[in-house]
């Protein structure tokens, strides 16, 4: 397997996994997100593009049996140091998963991976072949609709008043799709990402015979909080799953 962007910025990513991890919008999005799944006991998993495990290990709390696909060795590594000897984790490209036979799973994740995926119409394509008859995707990404290309050393997307609340955010380039990266120290600037209208994502789902049953957009509850994210996610919600069945 070649070598990725996310191999050459391994401990970065799993540092800022580690952190943001634990943040009060990432927690809206897992809580919310489990309460769509249900129950998992037993059930065949699939964590498409798993990074260093973090959602594969909440899955396999929950009982499911789970197995994690990421194109990274280095991350892959990562994830079986990190995560229980149950859980199976293997190097291979989301857009093809080759080793993988039909019909495998009954449930299939890609957690805020996505982004970092050329081919969304060869991932979706993948996801149905592997799926098991009424098997469940769950897509989950920054969203589409707020979290566009932008630059972070030049342009403020967060408006903020005198006292440091939130205002409002600027949404930039909606229209844009393509990879881009931001110039700042985050996620999108180091690794960058490709960004997509919503409807892009729809339709690749609907193309890819993914019937649409649901949209979730956490947002985290009303209160005084300090630090801008919370103020923001609290008003509009950064991140998108979209839950879909195979027909």
């Amino acid at each position: 397997m070649p070598t990725t962007v996310y191999d050459e910025h391994a401990d970065f990513y799993v540092d800022f996994v580690d952190r943001v991890g634990k943040t009060t919008p990432h927690l809206a999005n897992i809580d919310a997100l489990l309460a769509e799944v249900g129950a998992l006991d037993g059930i065949d998993v699939c964590d498409l593009a798993c990074g260093e495990g973090f959602l594969s290990r909440i899955l396999a709390d929950r009982g499911a049996h789970v197995t994690g696909f990421d194109q990274s060795t280095a991350l892959i590594e990562r994830a079986r140091a990190r995560s229980r000897p149950s859980i199976r984790f293997e190097v291979s490209d989301a857009q093809s998963l080759p080793t993988v036979p039909d019909e495998a799973f009954d449930i299939v994740f890609c957690h805020m991976a996505a982004m970092d995926i050329a081919a969304i119409d060869a991932l979706f394509a993948t996801v149905h072949r592997v799926l098991k008859p009424q098997g469940r995707f769950y897509l989950t990404v920054l969203h589409p609709c707020f979290e566009t290309p932008f630059d972070a050393k030049t342009e403020r997307i967060v408006e903020q008043d005198e006292a440091g609340r939130f205002v409002a955010l600027r949404v930039m380039r909606y229209r844009r799709e393509g990879h881009w990266q931001s110039g700042g120290t985050g996620v999108r600037g180091h690794m960058g990402a490709f960004h997509r209208m919503l409807s892009t994502y729809l339709n690749a789902l609907i193309e890819a015979g993914l019937r649409i049953r649901r949209l979730l957009e956490p947002l985290i509850p009303i209160a005084d909080y300090a630090d801008i994210n919370d103020q923001w996610a609290m008003n509009i919600p950064r991140r998108l799953t979209i839950c879909t069945a195979k027909e």
